[in-house]
């Protein structure tokens, strides 16, 4: 089954953000955001269809439109019957792995150099 587009409800080591699915390419190349303060941090990923996983790096721009890496992550999809505070529609979608995040992104979870990997999940509901 496909990755769904849309805006899903994300807990990411335990802090409320949103994981905006924008586009799904039929080489499987995924784009989109996680939307936190101060800013929306762009996504670009590849999700296997087969495995029904998304493997995706969070980039941060810098100056000269360039950018860098701010973290990793992986997430597998299921249809799930718990659904966030929020969340609702016949069909609950739920992505849920880990993600690693490098403290020059400045988003997320508490950072540390002892903790720098978080379990997180999303969700969406569907009708």
């Amino acid at each position: 089954m496909p990755i769904p587009l849309g805006t899903w409800q994300a807990n990411v080591g335990g802090t409320r953000q949103a994981l905006v699915i924008r586009s799904v390419e039929t080489t499987g190349r995924v784009t989109g955001e996680i939307t936190t303060a101060p800013f929306p941090v762009p996504l670009l990923g590849v999700w296997d269809e087969d495995a029904q996983k998304l493997t995706f790096v969070l980039i941060r721009p810098i100056d000269g439109g360039r950018f860098v890496s701010g973290g990793f992550g992986t997430g597998y999809m299921f249809i799930d019957s718990v659904n966030l505070t929020g969340v609702s529609g016949s069909s609950i979608f739920t992505l849920a792995g880990r993600l690693e995040i490098f403290p020059s992104l400045g988003f997320g979870p508490a950072l540390s150099a002892r903790r720098s990997e978080f379990g997180w999940y999303a969700q969406l509901g569907l009708q």
